[in-house]
């Protein structure tokens, strides 16, 4: 469950930190 849980964490800090930004000039890309 320890495991589940920092997995979870890992994956949302690693999507909020460094895919995000990336997948937000792509949306600002293709939409302009």
């Amino acid at each position: 469950d320890k495991y589940l849980v920092w997995y979870n964490e890992r994956r949302i800090k690693l999507s909020l930190g460094a895919i995000s930004p990336i997948e937000y000039r792509q949306s600002l890309g293709l939409t302009a």
